[in-house]
């Protein structure tokens, strides 16, 4: 491999000089998967995390009242 595909590619550059695998592996680069599945991995953060703020600041009162009242643990957190 070129210096010029070295530059372009570094981590699968990586991936080959590690033996990992034998030659570059096409379907990472630039391809559909690879666009979805950083984009799943970008957006999964803005989702948990507003559902965990939402879910911290649920008053411990309340899911201790739940919990006395009977509810089941999906119950208490708010959903069916």
């Amino acid at each position: 491999m070129d210096s010029a595909a070295r530059t372009q590619r570094p981590r699968e550059c990586d991936l080959l000089n590690l033996n990992i695998v034998n030659q570059p592996v096409e379907w990472l680069l630039f391809s559909q998967f690879s666009v979805v599945l950083a984009f799943v991995h970008l957006f999964t953060f803005f989702m948990v995390v507003p559902i965990f703020n939402s879910m911290i600041r649920i008053d411990k009162r309340l899911i201790e009242a739940a919990y006395d009242a009977g509810a089941s643990g999906c119950r208490r957190c708010g959903t069916s």
